[in-house]
C-alpha cells in the first residue's frame, strides 16, 4: 500500500517531489509538442476527447476507486486511442509516438489532480507503518532472546 502510494506522488528525476507549479509546467511542454507533431485537427480532436475521459474524479469516495483504479482503466482507454488513430490513417511510428505523449500527458494531469490527497494519504500510511515497524523489531529481538535463553546455539563443532 505505501508503495503504491509512494510511486503516485511524482518526482523529478533527481527523486525530489515535483509541486503543482512543476507538473502544470511539464503538462504545458508536452501540449505544446502536442500542437508541433503535425496532427490533424480530426486527430487532435480524438485526443483532446481521450484526455478529458481520463480526467480523475474529485468528489465523494469516487476519487479513492479513481486513484487505485483509474490507472488501470486507463490502459483500455488507451488501446481505445491507439485504434482510433488507426483508423484516422496515421501510421505506427506516429501512432506510437502521439499514444506515448498523450499518455505521459494524461498521466501527469490524473496524478497532479490526485496530488494532495495522495501526500495525506502516504502520511496516513506512515501514522499505521512506523508504529508497526518498531512494534516487529521488538517481536524479533524478543524471539531472538528467547531463543538463546532456551538454549539455542548456532554452531555446534
Amino acid at each position: 500500500m505505501g508503495r503504491y502510494l509512494y510511486v503516485r506522488i511524482p518526482r523529478s528525476i533527481r527523486g525530489t517531489e515535483l509541486t503543482r507549479a512543476e507538473l502544470d509546467e511539464e503538462a504545458d511542454l508536452l501540449r505544446e509538442d502536442l500542437a508541433q507533431s503535425g496532427a490533424s485537427g480530426v486527430v487532435l480532436d480524438r485526443i483532446h476527447t481521450f484526455e478529458a475521459r481520463m480526467q480523475p474524479a474529485t468528489r465523494g469516495l469516487a476519487w479513492l476507486f479513481d486513484l487505485f483504479g483509474g490507472e488501470i482503466a486507463m490502459g483500455r482507454k488507451i488501446r481505445q486511442l491507439d485504434g482510433e488513430l488507426e483508423a484516422a490513417g496515421l501510421s505506427q511510428a506516429d501512432r506510437a509516438a502521439l499514444v506515448a505523449l498523450t499518455t505521459r500527458r494524461a498521466l501527469l494531469g490524473r496524478r497532479s489532480a490526485h496530488l494532495q490527497r495522495t501526500k495525506q494519504l502516504f502520511d496516513l500510511w506512515h501514522v499505521f507503518h512506523l508504529p508497526l515497524v518498531y512494534l516487529l523489531l521488538v517481536i524479533a529481538a524478543a524471539h531472538i532472546g528467547l531463543a538463546f535463553y532456551m538454549g539455542y546455539v548456532p554452531f555446534r563443532w
